[in-house]
């Protein structure tokens, strides 16, 4: 086996896109402040939560350029809620639910807890897709989700999500 050691990668005029595994291809990032508060309900505890739950916390369209990738998605944000109960989290590719959290909030009012999701996802397609991100309580418990709602800078988000086009 030899070894190139080379100082730039730079494509040709075709515009298929130098594609180095374990590089980036392409990356879009979301981020907002908006206050939501939802006591709308999610699956908890027997299966995944479904696209029609929950509070649409943000979405983002995304086109692959390779067939051949890895999506890459990490979410983050500040919540907190009314009552001890699940809050819960899920993020979706179109209507299918590829990670979720549900941790618990054992405080009230402004504990806030950090939420984070991180998930690759095997890509062979250059179809366009959507992202999406939905929040909600645990059913019962007749409590109330924040989020980004204390503290408040305004201007400054609280909640992001990356979305990373990893090459193979």
């Amino acid at each position: 086996m030899s070894t190139m050691y080379v100082n730039k990668v730079q494509e040709l005029n075709v515009g298929s896109g130098v594609q180095i595994p374990g590089h980036v291809i392409q990356q879009a990032y979301i981020q907002q402040d908006t206050v939501i508060s939802t006591s709308t309900t999610m699956n908890y505890s027997s299966s995944l939560p479904t696209v029609g739950q929950g509070a649409l916390v943000f979405s983002k369209s995304f086109t692959p350029k390779s067939d051949n990738s890895v999506i890459e998605i990490f979410f983050q944000t500040y919540a907190s809620s009314s009552g001890v109960h699940n809050a819960i989290f899920a993020l979706f590719e179109d209507t299918v639910c590829k990670t979720a959290v549900a941790p618990r909030h054992t405080y009230v009012s402004e504990a806030q807890d950090a939420q984070t999701m991180m998930v690759n996802i095997p890509n062979t397609s250059l179809t366009a897709r959507t992202y999406s991100v939905r929040a909600g309580c645990q059913p019962g418990n007749g409590a109330t989700l924040y989020i980004n709602s204390y503290p408040r800078y305004i201007g400054v988000p609280q909640t992001v999500m990356v979305i990373r086009e990893i090459a193979q």
